[in-house]
């Protein structure tokens, strides 16, 4: 039976953090920001960053968060493998880390996961199990499986040693652009939000945290870029902050 979940307070947070900073990079890139063009819906002094997590070897900042989860297993414990639930990132990153460290894994998804996804998550070792049609059933089924076989599951989203991994964003933040004004953060289940604002909290207490929810474009060959940075001039200094991005049509 899971124990209860509880409220992980920041001060405990914090130092997985850092904990995580100081392993995952032998997998995980440091991204770069790259400065925007200007938008007419944007005023001219405003300027725009994103932070390219596209550019880990998946695509997707989950690779963090599953790299921290799997070098944080104990040789025991990691020799008898993962198991993952995802629609896509997730399970790459699972699959990425585990491929990377040695570790058996295998990744539940529903029907309807791009096939290009699954394609990529085999190549890196995992088995695949399509189960149901939603997420939902394919997290239960997961659960279940991890449970019944002694191996561990590895969340998405809750897991304070995924959320120290998607934490790191933060820690890259503060370094690349120290004046941070405001930050918003693409948010689905809640895992990236909570790592990179608990170390913003602390480290960039003057910045604003605001949550932003991807909206499709309706266009297949545009996708949502994440989150990005604005940098703006006010009463004379410059300040800045993250902005969401999302195509538009």
């Amino acid at each position: 039976m899971a124990s209860p979940a509880r409220t992980l307070p920041a001060a405990e947070l914090l130092p997985l953090i850092e904990e995580a900073a100081g392993r995952i990079y032998s997998l995980v890139e440091v991204t770069p920001l790259a400065a925007l063009p200007g938008d007419a819906r944007v005023p001219d002094a405003v300027r725009v960053y994103a932070k390219l997590e596209t550019r880990q070897r998946t695509g997707s900042f989950k690779l963090r968060g599953a790299t921290n989860k799997l070098m944080s297993l104990g040789p025991r414990i990691a020799a008898a493998g993962v198991v993952a639930s995802s629609t896509g990132n997730h399970g790459l990153g699972v699959a990425a880390a585990a491929q990377f460290l040695g570790v058996p894994a295998e990744v539940f998804v529903c029907a309807g996961v791009a096939r290009a996804k699954l394609d990529r998550m085999r190549a890196y070792g995992a088995r695949i199990r399509v189960v149901g049609d939603d997420p939902l059933s394919a997290e239960l089924a997961a659960r279940d499986a991890a449970a019944q076989s002694g191996r561990s599951y590895v969340s998405p989203y809750n897991d304070a040693h995924v959320i120290a991994g998607q934490g790191t964003i933060g820690l890259e933040l503060v370094r690349q652009l120290p004046q941070l004004d405001a930050v918003f953060i693409a948010t689905g289940g809640g895992g990236l939000i909570s790592g990179v604002g608990a170390y913003l909290r602390q480290h960039a207490p003057q910045a604003e945290i605001r949550r932003s929810v991807p909206q499709p474009s309706g266009r297949k060959d545009l996708r949502c870029t994440g989150v990005g940075n604005l940098e703006r001039k006010h009463r004379g200094r410059r300040r800045s902050g993250f902005h969401h991005l999302r195509s538009v049509p």
